[in-house]
């Protein structure tokens, strides 16, 4: 979509074309919001939409194409790791969305390495966060409460009680 309302406002005075329809017909299963000849808005809300939309993207291909092609474990591995930690920075910056969206399509099951595992506990520490953060803790609450941390370190308990809001709990641990 992104792309398709980029050719609209060069190609075409910010106006729906019909091969804008066209095109988001083939690729959204979604119905179509906007009408033959119809503005569509370029504002803030719709730029940061769009760039964590494509910086989605490239984190995938990124993480796809490393994975697949590097045939040095302990290079993945780090790239792996490199990816879980950026998603920290997409939590600072208050980019919820994209870190959902990050981890839900992350092959989380094919981490399977020491390295690569430590790396997959992050992305679902940083998932739930992102939750919590944009006010939906309640869809992930329960994968919290299951998560198995009497025999990992005590970071990962920590993170637990803190996302459960067991402070007290995650005073005495501290």
């Amino acid at each position: 979509e992104v792309l398709q309302r980029r050719h609209c406002v060069v190609h075409n005075g910010a106006l729906v074309s019909q091969q804008y329809i066209d095109k988001l017909k083939v690729v959204s299963d979604r119905p179509l919001k906007a009408n033959l000849h119809e503005r569509l808005p370029v504002d803030t809300a719709y730029l940061l939409k769009a760039a964590d939309a494509l910086f989605a993207v490239a984190f995938s291909l990124t993480w796809a194409v490393g994975v697949q092609l590097n045939p040095d474990a302990e290079w993945a591995d780090a790239l792996l790791e490199d990816l879980a930690n950026q998603t920290m920075d997409l939590l600072h910056e208050g980019r919820y969305e994209v870190v959902i969206h990050l981890v839900e399509a992350a092959p989380l099951a094919r981490m399977t390495s020491e390295r690569a595992e430590a790396a997959s506990m992050v992305l679902k520490v940083n998932r739930w966060i992102a939750y919590r953060d944009s006010g939906r803790f309640d869809s992930v609450r329960a994968e919290v409460e299951q998560f198995r941390v009497l025999t990992l370190e005590n970071t990962w308990k920590l993170a637990k009680l803190a996302l459960l809001g067991e402070d007290d709990q995650g005073c005495d641990l501290a």
